[in-house]
């Protein structure tokens, strides 16, 4: 048995685990393949997927529990000594347990490399529950931005024969794309209609088929699908741009978390920023075609440093950021500021290395 996994296993057995994880799709996934994981060797107490800040405090949980499982977004307030922290993103404080890699492209990757796979390898995972465990790394991998041709071959190949018609590709109007991305969609609809990925979290747990999801059975499946048609009139909302030097900016006001969507629409030639004016906060997210050199995350981490309440980071393509409204235009400010200096920065560096 790999060390990872065995300190894992030690960790929580007989315990009570709670698991918290991001709203997103590699969140949800990557929450749902610790879920069932950990239902084996302990006591799961509760689940949780936010993001509006991008971290877990203590507030958010209402329960009593040993252990709390922190994925793909950052532990707060918590305490250190009872946090399992399983992440991708950069970060360096210490933990009760930590299995943390900044280099792998999604969070359920990371979690597939380090425990499901050796799981499968000690049969802890039965190979007739192999393909759903695929089935959540994928959905990962592509809902965090993955492509095709990188995909880690040992996960590829045991997709190709676990998966056979989910890994062909197909037509999807403006690109060629593996038939599982269709998928990825439905599982970001909780954080667009209710900003937090509660909803897809529990079909994913309440469920190891894939037949049930892909083929609209499973009772939540179908509230997600049906509350994805609705939202399709939100996503053509009109947004006026701001033109930076380096990139658009876009204002909105809408009770639906959008502007990620916003962004792929409206992102052409430079990176783009949208941002939602939603109750108390400003909550931005940051999309860079692929042929531009820029650091989303990168940028909108530097950039929350220079206000305090700020929260923001993420990956180089796609990133996210959380503030008060009422700084808005104190952001503005920093935001102009940055406009020629960040990304001069960047370039810098890179010819550095």
């Amino acid at each position: 048995m790999s060390e990872i996994l065995k300190k894992f296993i030690d960790t929580i057995k007989e315990k009570d685990i709670f698991i918290a994880t991001h709203w997103d799709a590699d969140g949800v996934s990557s929450g749902a393949l610790l879920y069932h994981l950990v239902k084996r060797f302990a006591n799961i107490s509760g689940t949780l997927s936010k993001g509006v800040i991008f971290k877990v405090d203590s507030s958010d949980v209402f329960t009593d529990f040993d252990h709390i499982i922190v994925s793909d977004i950052i532990p707060g307030d918590l305490d250190s000594e009872k946090v399992i922290y399983v992440d991708h993103h950069p970060h360096d404080k210490d933990y009760a347990l930590k299995i943390h890699d900044d280099t792998k492209q999604s969070c359920s990757v990371l979690i597939w490399e380090k425990l499901i796979y050796p799981a499968i390898l000690e049969k802890i995972i039965s190979v007739d529950e192999i393909k759903y465990f695929v089935f959540l790394t994928l959905l990962g991998y592509f809902g965090d931005g993955g492509k095709e041709d990188d995909l880690p071959v040992e996960l590829y190949i045991i997709a190709k024969e676990v998966l056979p018609d989910l890994m062909k590709w197909n037509n999807f109007g403006n690109r060629y794309a593996l038939e599982i991305e269709r998928y990825v969609p439905l599982l970001n609809v909780g954080k667009r209609a209710y900003w937090d990925g509660n909803l897809p979290l529990q079909m994913l747990i309440t469920t190891t088929s894939v037949e049930e999801i892909i083929y609209n059975i499973h009772p939540l499946a179908q509230e997600l699908n049906k509350i994805r048609s609705e939202m399709r009139v939100k996503y053509n909302k009109e947004t006026e741009l701001i033109e930076f030097k380096n990139f658009h900016v876009g204002i909105i006001e809408c009770e639906s978390n959008i502007q990620g969507v916003l962004c792929a629409r409206l992102m052409k030639s430079k990176p783009i920023l949208i941002i939602n004016l939603y109750g108390d906060y400003a909550i931005g997210s940051m999309r860079v075609p692929d042929d531009v050199d820029f650091d989303a995350g990168a940028f909108l981490k530097q950039l929350s440093e220079r206000l305090d309440i700020l929260e923001g980071g993420g990956h180089e393509k796609a990133a996210g950021i959380t503030f008060l409204k009422k700084d808005l235009d104190k952001f503005l400010e920093i935001l102009k500021e940055f406009d020629d200096e960040f990304v001069l920065q960047l370039r810098r560096d890179d010819k550095v290395k």
